[in-house]
């Protein structure tokens, strides 16, 4: 596993992207931000299950690309909910009971009966491989 130790190319970059705007007060969708953005909260479904998502699904988000502008890689470069989770207990650490308790249907599947995340046991060995070979960001 290695580390990387990077200096921001550019700190002069702005971001400025309301297109998925929301009131509090407003519907709000079950698939917000890009994938590799998403808070787990909104990876794991918990709006139909009552906890949901509000503005700190958006500093996750904004967390995510500091990150990725500091280092110049993806934090969570994957396309799988399953994998996406994986690589986040990997650079945090456990799942917080509260979300995995909440997790919608879908994907309750990805949890044992107490709510820890069963990864590997349904990922494929290619999934496992690019969770495994995840660097460590130190800052």
């Amino acid at each position: 596993m290695t580390k990387h130790h990077f200096k921001p190319i550019n700190t002069g970059i702005k971001i400025i992207d309301f297109g998925g705007a929301t009131f509090e007060d407003q519907y709000h969708s079950s698939i917000i931000n890009t994938r590799q953005y998403r808070a787990p909260e909104v990876i794991l479904g918990t709006l139909h299950t009552g906890l949901g998502w509000d503005m700190s699904s958006d500093m996750w988000s904004v967390g995510c690309i500091l990150i990725e502008l500091y280092t110049g890689e993806m934090l969570f470069p994957t396309h799988d909910n399953y994998e996406h989770l994986a690589m986040m207990e990997k650079l945090l650490g456990v799942m917080p009971l509260w979300m995995a308790r909440h997790a919608s249907r879908d994907m309750n599947k990805y949890f044992s009966r107490n709510y820890m995340l069963n990864f590997p046991k349904l990922a494929s060995k290619k999934s496992e491989r690019h969770v495994r070979h995840l660097a460590k960001i130190e800052v």
